[in-house]
């Protein structure tokens, strides 16, 4: 038996040869179809088992006389997640302001940020929301009115001990 390639010897040298153009051969259409069928299958087995799964449940309380307590149950949940989600949206969204107000320059452009705004829908919203967390202090008061208060009444704190 021949060898259809000669073994590779690191120390001769030829001229300078152009590489070589790889060729791969395209997967024929029968291979797209089926793995399009078999990711239909994983994705209506995927949606499909919950949507399923409510169903029996409603069905299976509707039946003992709980319908109310489970569709309470379901919308409580569903409440919690999308209140969740919003919340930790803003938090992201919060922490992705900070870090372009605080950090510039080549360390931002390397990853194709060029300026430190937020220039979409959800920015706007969010610099509104950072301008007035900054024009009110602590207790949703105006600064401008904090400072125009009248000291609390009472005896002056001293420290504890004197």
């Amino acid at each position: 038996m021949t060898r259809r390639y000669r073994p590779f010897d690191p120390f001769e040298r030829g001229g300078f040869e152009p590489p070589r153009d790889i060729r791969i051969p395209r997967p024929p259409r029968r291979f797209w179809i089926g793995l399009s069928l078999v990711l239909l299958a994983i994705l209506v087995f995927t949606f499909a088992s919950p949507v399923v799964t409510v169903i029996t449940e409603l069905q299976w309380y509707d039946a003992l006389g709980f319908r109310d307590v489970y569709s309470t149950r379901l919308v409580l949940q569903t409440a919690l997640f999308v209140g969740s989600l919003a919340i930790a949206f803003i938090y992201l969204v919060a922490n992705v302001l900070i870090a372009l107000r605080i950090r510039t320059g080549p360390g931002l452009r390397a990853v194709g940020i060029k300026r430190p705004l937020v220039r979409s829908a959800t920015g706007a919203i969010a610099l509104a929301a950072a301008k007035n967390s900054r024009q009110t202090g602590r207790r949703g008061r105006s600064l401008g009115t904090a400072m125009k208060d009248p000291p609390p009444k009472g005896p002056p704190l001293t420290p504890e001990g004197q």
